[in-house]
């Protein structure tokens, strides 16, 4: 099951007691309607949680869904309930490839996972966290599969869905009803509440708890941010935050103007000025992972003394998660900076010298390159047992194969061994437009060198069709590239490589029902991989795992 990430969550659930209690019981009431199978249609079956950033969404819904699942198990009733994190998700398959790992299934399609619910035939839960991702596709098509897709679940089986976003989606043909809460800030009193809560110990005046929780506008991130800076016994008092925090809305603008944002901006940089300047420096550059992380990749990323994953926590996770600025997820060993505070440190890291960019870029693009590398065959073979894996890291994979298309030359053999050894988990779970371009840029570099790269060209052109043909539905220029493929490894001989391209062909000609070619091509393909000797990645002779997934 998916963990979701708040910078607080290690803390006490305070306040919104009354929004809490009211969400729970329609919910709590609509399973049970469910279960019953009473005013099936009639009842609510989607609960759509809206508000600013950093207003906690996030939070609120894991807590609702941990007393649900906790109350339901009192009740001696098992209630299923999963979170899927849509953050930065460009592709409609991003959402399916979560939402299959949440569930211990391997890669499954739109229709298969709505027939996977009807069959259970009990009611389920299903969380999707930060869905106003989904409107960064300015075609809407991604918003139009997402809410199709919601209306089809809800509409054909007994799931609940709960829907967090900055924004309301309209739902037009859902037969059920749809529930629309909208978040605000927290009270002046729940603010004093969870400011005191963390920050125990600390020496306040009732002036400067009442004016600190003021002036972060009620936004439970940048509260915890500022009681964990006042736990740090190197950093301010209560008086000299609050003057600081004065200080910036004074210099920014007068007090009716000074918008939310600006005001979490400056809790934010009052934080993050306080640490020391090689670890500022750091958490800069960590921000050029897109989603959560472990060690590892910080250790590699920042070039850390062997690339120790224990130095990596010690001196720069574990620091920077005691004073909120990343999350944590025990559970998975990961972490995670906000949203908000990526933006924040994107002036940053834009700021930073070209020569340090390219290199923590060309870092970036190595480690996760090597680590889809790893993944591919183990997701390949056992795709139900390591989805999940892959789920998570698919975003950061998504950026590497963006870096590399922009760049192929730099890192080029590792991309092309990536082209080849990992081409069924690119093409066939990671976003059309990335696939697409990362084998362009990869057919570009290996047309750049020469005849010396004649064989990895035809396999990259062979790659490139298969992406067109499998993404794009681009037959035709499929086989342009098919024939190019052709010429360059023909020269070789018989070998795996010429027996992988005929692959590629049968399943091109599979897909647009022409059966007997396929099969023609099949039998090539098993021919030549059974003479040749090469000890590479073998191509099956029988159709290969994506057809099935037709």
């Amino acid at each position: 099951m998916e963990g979701g990430y708040e910078t607080y969550e290690e803390f006490r659930f305070i306040g919104r007691e009354q929004e809490f209690k009211h969400l729970k019981e329609i919910l709590m009431n609509a399973v049970l309607g469910l279960q019953s199978e009473l005013k099936f249609k009639q009842s609510i079956r989607v609960m759509l949680l809206t508000g600013e950033p950093m207003i906690g969404k996030t939070r609120l819904s894991k807590e609702i869904k941990q007393q649900l699942v906790h109350d339901f198990h009192q009740s001696h009733y098992h209630l299923n309930a999963y979170l899927i994190e849509l953050r930065r998700v460009t592709d409609f398959r991003t959402v399916l490839v979560k939402l299959s790992a949440a569930l211990g299934l391997p890669p499954c399609s739109d229709n298969a996972l709505i027939k996977h619910f009807k069959r259970l035939g009990r009611p389920c839960l299903v969380i999707f966290d930060s869905a106003e991702h989904l409107s960064v596709d300015t075609s809407n098509e991604l918003q139009t599969q997402f809410l199709d897709f919601c209306t089809r679940l809800v509409n054909n089986s007994k799931v609940l869905l709960l829907i967090n976003s900055r924004f309301k989606y309209r739902f037009l043909s859902m037969h059920a009803n749809v529930y629309h809460h909208r978040l605000k800030p927290l009270d002046i009193q729940d603010s004093i509440d969870l400011l005191t809560s963390i920050a125990v110990n600390v020496d306040f005046t009732a002036n400067t708890k009442e004016t600190l929780a003021d002036l972060c506008a009620g936004i439970p991130l940048a509260l915890v941010i500022a009681a964990t800076l006042l736990l740090d016994a190197d950093s301010y008092c209560p008086k000299e935050l609050v003057d600081l925090l004065e200080k910036n809305r004074l210099e920014a603008m007068s007090k009716n103007n000074y918008c939310k944002e600006q005001q979490v901006r400056h809790v934010i940089k009052s934080s993050v000025d306080r640490l020391r300047c090689i670890l500022k420096n750091e958490y800069i550059k960590l921000s050029v992972i897109p989603s959560s992380f472990n060690a590892d990749a910080v250790a590699h990323i920042l070039e850390l003394p062997d690339n120790n994953p224990a130095l990596a926590k010690q001196n720069v996770l574990i620091p920077l998660a005691i004073r909120s600025l990343v999350a944590r997820d025990v559970l998975c060993d990961r972490f995670e900076i906000h949203d908000f505070l990526r933006e924040y440190l994107s002036d940053e890291l834009s700021s930073l010298p070209k020569e340090q960019l390219l290199s923590l870029r060309n870092r970036y693009c190595v480690f996760y390159g090597k680590l889809l590398l790893a993944i591919a065959p183990v997701v390949e073979e056992e795709s139900c047992k390591q989805l999940s894996l892959f789920s998570l890291e698919m975003i950061n994979i998504q950026k590497m194969l963006e870096e590399a298309a922009l760049s192929p030359s730099e890192n080029y053999k590792l991309f092309i061994d990536i082209a080849y050894e990992a081409e069924y988990l690119i093409i066939n779970f990671l976003p059309r437009k990335e696939s697409i371009e990362f084998y362009a840029a990869c057919v570009r570099t290996a047309e750049s060198r020469g005849l010396s790269m004649k064989n990895q060209l035809g396999l990259m052109l062979s790659g490139y069709g298969q992406v067109l043909g499998h993404a794009q539905t681009n037959y035709k220029l499929a086989d342009i590239q098919y024939e190019r493929a052709l010429e360059c490894l023909s020269p070789f001989g018989d070998s795996v490589d010429l027996a992988w391209l005929f692959n590629h062909i049968g399943f091109s000609r599979y897909v647009n029902g022409k059966f007997d070619e396929a099969l023609r091509e099949t039998k090539t393909c098993t021919r030549l991989s059974q003479t040749s000797s090469r000890d590479t990645k073998e191509p099956v002779g029988e159709p290969p795992i994506d057809w099935k997934y037709l």
